[in-house]
């Protein structure tokens, strides 16, 4: 490192910085007084020395009206800030230097107040997703579950299935997953949100500590498969009974008016669902930036299950032909057995394109032919990728993640 470097850089930045701070444009603009100017500006300098950057982006902040920003121009503006900071990097080590996401974003956040803007519309979607875009694409265990859950029940139980019936248990749960996930992802939301509605009401009450520990309760005893009285309902339906029974015993001996209050909130936290579900879709894809990520929705009647089998990656549908309904478990089978029929193929290794970094990708894209680049853009539509190639349990977790699991791009894969 060479300090010298990086104090004069943060000296550049706090001079250049505090002149357009306290410029008359932006203290009109700015809820800050004079002397928390100041010292916004002398942190602001310390955890993002970027020369002249942070200035030219509070200036431009200052000619934008409004509180609110279009996510294009808050994407500039991080780009910019990681792409200077990265210059300067390179001019003072010998070698890479992550620039820390966490700064870059409080950063941005300071700017943001300096210009009177609101910080928390910058992310509409929440800091920590912004967050997540950014810090966490190189982490191997982003994408991946690993489990011997099923193959264990099965011992215990004595069970023998042939290679293609567990392939396809397996294929069915993926598909029912999608087709239910939107359902998942409500009841989820409830449950969260419903407790802590009323845990937020009842802190004034003597027995307040049971309601504060009330989600803790219904995660003990929260159903994760349906009993023998649900024939007739799916899982999302019957965790939702079970836990409207739940919440209707915890609040049977509260006042009318507070119960009353409660469904108030709760009606109106109702308008944040939809935006929920669409942040947590599972039917989105990454395209990778030079410094994160960005996530791009599709229909659902673009996805498909994934599936790595010897090697190789195969796509199944996941409804019926000209139908919304989903693939029954008799034509799963039919095509998995089609497929442990073929004979041995050639792997498809792409193991080696997932070690690389994110950021790399879009280069080397381009150095790819457009029949490779074509078909590993389909991989983006599989959200659930099934490796059926089973590793030994006994090995840690960082070898078994380094098995074959697409590029990164879905959202999960099954070990």
């Amino acid at each position: 490192m060479t300090p010298s470097k990086i104090e004069q850089a943060t000296i550049e930045t706090a001079t250049d910085l505090k002149s357009i701070a306290q410029s008359p444009p932006v203290r009109d603009l700015s809820r800050l007084s004079l002397p928390e100017i100041d010292a916004v500006v002398e942190v602001t300098s310390q955890i993002i020395p970027a020369g002249n950057i942070p200035g030219m982006i509070l200036n431009g902040l200052t000619r934008l009206s409004g509180q609110r920003l279009p996510q294009q121009t808050v994407q500039k503006h991080i780009t910019a800030l990681f792409s200077a900071l990265d210059f300067l990097f390179d001019q003072v080590t010998s070698g890479a230097v992550l620039v820390a996401p966490a700064a870059v974003i409080w950063g941005y956040q300071n700017l943001l107040k300096l210009a009177g803007k609101d910080p928390e519309s910058a992310f509409p979607e929440g800091i920590w997703q912004f967050y997540v875009d950014y810090a966490l694409r190189e982490d191997t265990a982003r994408h991946v579950i690993e489990t011997h859950g099923f193959e264990t029940l099965l011992q215990q139980h004595h069970i023998r299935l042939s290679e293609l019936d567990r392939l396809t248990a397996w294929v069915m749960a993926a598909i029912s997953v999608l087709h239910q996930y939107d359902a998942l992802l409500e009841i989820e939301w409830r449950e969260r949100t419903a407790t802590a509605i009323l845990r937020e009401l009842t802190r004034s009450l003597p027995n307040a500590a049971r309601y504060a520990r009330l989600y803790r309760e219904w995660e003990i005893q929260r159903p994760y498969r349906r009993g023998a009285e649900a024939a007739n309902y799916d899982y999302p339906d019957y965790r939702r009974i079970k836990f409207q029974h739940f919440l209707q015993d915890a609040m049977r001996s509260l006042p009318a008016d507070l119960r009353a209050e409660w469904q108030r909130r709760m009606n109106e936290a109702e308008r944040d669902l939809p935006a929920y579900q669409r942040q947590m879709s599972i039917l989105a894809y990454l395209e990778p930036g030079q410094y994160g990520e960005t996530r791009i929705p599709y229909n659902f009647e673009q996805a498909h299950v994934g599936l790595i089998l010897r090697g190789n990656y195969y796509l199944l549908p996941v409804c019926a032909p000209e139908s919304d309904q989903p693939l029954n478990a008799e034509t799963v089978r039919a095509q998995l057995a089609a497929l442990l029929a073929l004979p041995a193929a050639q792997p498809a290794p792409l193991a080696d394109l997932a070690r690389i970094k994110r950021s790399a990708l879009p280069n080397l894209f381009r150095k790819l032919s457009p029949a490779v680049v074509e078909e590993l853009a389909r991989l983006r539509f599989a959200p659930i990728l099934i490796n059926a190639d089973t590793r030994p349990s006994h090995l840690p977790l960082t070898e078994l993640r380094q098995a074959e699991r697409g590029i990164g791009s879905h959202a999960l894969t099954i070990f």
